[in-house]
């Protein structure tokens, strides 16, 4: 496989594999989705713990017993944990949107639904802006 420009050292999430370009406050690569998620207790093969390391080519993991273990090692072993905790997550985001909560008032006028939107934080559009 050749390589190509851009994808040497492209980090995947470990939560759904898409293209990482952001920490989680484990500093493990994931992507903005999963930011939030905290990666369990990680298990080498040989049944040792691994702990997190970081060079200039990406993460690994370091086991007492085997040494340096890849990111694809580690997901072989503990992807199953890994993967549970991002569906443990997903059930629990869609058990807390309210159905009420998810779509804004349809009545108003232009105003109201302006100053709703800028107290939600969402981004306002040029249009929206004339009418402040």
């Amino acid at each position: 496989m050749p390589a190509r420009y851009g994808q040497s050292s492209a980090a995947t999430c470990p939560f759904c594999g898409m293209q990482a370009y952001t920490k989680n406050k484990q500093d493990v690569p994931c992507c903005a989705k999963h930011k939030e998620l905290v990666v369990p207790d990680l298990k080498c093969i040989c049944g040792g713990w691994l702990d997190q390391r970081e060079s200039k080519f990406g993460v690994f993991y370091a086991c007492m017993k085997c040494g340096p273990v890849s990111f694809s090692k580690m997901m072989l072993v503990n992807g199953d944990a890994i993967h549970a905790v991002a569906m443990k997550a997903m059930t629990a985001g869609k058990e807390m949107i309210k159905p009420a909560a998810q779509a804004p008032p349809a009545g108003g006028t232009v105003q109201d639904r302006v100053r709703a939107k800028m107290a939600r934080g969402e981004p306002l559009t040029p249009d929206e802006l004339d009418f402040l």
